[in-house]
């Protein structure tokens, strides 16, 4: 692989998104390595809103959802607007990792467990939003917060993957 430019910075605790970034770059002839997030263009986070009403009719049918995950998601949707933003400025929504070449773009976002299981048992001093249509801020758990910003990238990102560690 030759020409890439790659968008990445992983945190220090983030070990194995680390080793996943040695192995991408290993991998690259003469890559090169920026060390910040590529920005989502603010054209698709303003246009691509997340239909909520449509994403509880997928839930409800399910099959691998446990039937507590699929409580859970269901109680907290039935209280958002039928279309939400997931986020109203660049820096506020990223992809773990993107490749540029030849002016194409591949999204990467990694995940491990935590995202497996909606997990809502780490104390968050931050609070966690999604917006309305018109930009008012919505208060969700990090966990709502963490599977929508999934769903709105698997559905509004071209060239985008989730890479599962575990």
């Amino acid at each position: 692989m030759d020409g890439h430019i790659i968008y990445s910075n992983p945190r220090k605790n983030q070990r194995k998104e680390q080793l996943f970034l040695e192995v991408i770059l290993s991998n690259c002839k003469n890559p090169i390595l920026i060390k910040e997030s590529y920005r989502i263009p603010q054209a698709i986070i303003d246009n691509r809103l997340l239909n909520i009403r449509q994403l509880e009719k997928r839930i409800s049918v399910d099959r691998q959802l446990t039937n507590g995950n699929k409580s859970h998601l269901l109680n907290e949707l039935s209280a958002l607007p039928d279309l939400i933003k997931i986020a109203i400025s660049q820096g506020s929504i990223t992809a773990d990792m993107a490749i540029k070449v030849n002016g194409q773009i591949k999204l990467l976002e990694f995940h491990e467990r935590q995202h497996r299981t909606l997990s809502i048992k780490k104390l968050r001093i931050k609070k966690c939003f999604v917006f309305s249509p018109c930009d008012t801020p919505i208060e969700v758990p990090r966990s709502i917060q963490r599977f929508l910003r999934d769903i709105w990238r698997v559905q509004s990102l071209e060239n985008f993957s989730i890479v599962w560690w575990d």
